[in-house]
């Protein structure tokens, strides 16, 4: 249940452009992910154990953590979870797999997400047919780089991050 939060969480994160997590956005997604309100200081005391994730200590007297800001440790940190996140849209059917191309599609030529791209290149590699559909998407004609030089760029390490040798 962690890894699927965390991933769902740098994944909006990171398409809000966030990377201090606002309480609304962490309190909601607890409650998407059928976490009950009196279950919820334990989870995120976990979540914090994990070592991914920290609250933003903020100086306003009396703010308890649930009215906490929480940040990834490092922003390669949100950047493999949100991967994760999108590799589950790959491997699944209906909203979470539209969801996950779409953003392939409108994103693969955005360089703040150039890294959450050669994470998925590196985690589908274990499913063929999600690593060949992830890799026409960025192939795709009608959402090309009109040069092709970043298209290339991206193919070629998306490729090294999913080669399996043997």
């Amino acid at each position: 249940k962690a890894c699927a939060f965390l991933s769902e969480l740098a994944f909006r994160g990171l398409e809000r452009g966030l990377i201090l997590l606002p309480p609304p956005l962490f309190a909601r997604l607890l409650g998407q992910h059928g976490i009950p309100p009196i279950e919820r200081q334990p989870f995120k005391l976990i979540l914090r154990e994990l070592g991914f994730i920290r609250p933003i200590l903020d100086a306003t007297p009396g703010l308890v953590e649930s009215q906490l800001s929480h940040e990834f440790l490092h922003l390669t940190f949100q950047e493999y979870f949100a991967a994760r996140y999108l590799a589950q849209g790959f491997l699944s059917v209906g909203a979470k797999y539209q969801e996950a191309h779409g953003f392939v599609l409108h994103e693969k030529f955005n360089p703040r997400y150039q890294v959450v791209l050669w994470f998925l290149a590196g985690l589908l590699k274990a499913h063929p047919r999600a690593l060949e559909d992830y890799f026409a998407l960025i192939q795709d004609e009608e959402t090309r780089d009109l040069i092709g030089d970043y298209q290339a760029g991206l193919l070629v390490r998306c490729y090294e991050e999913s080669f399996c040798e043997g």
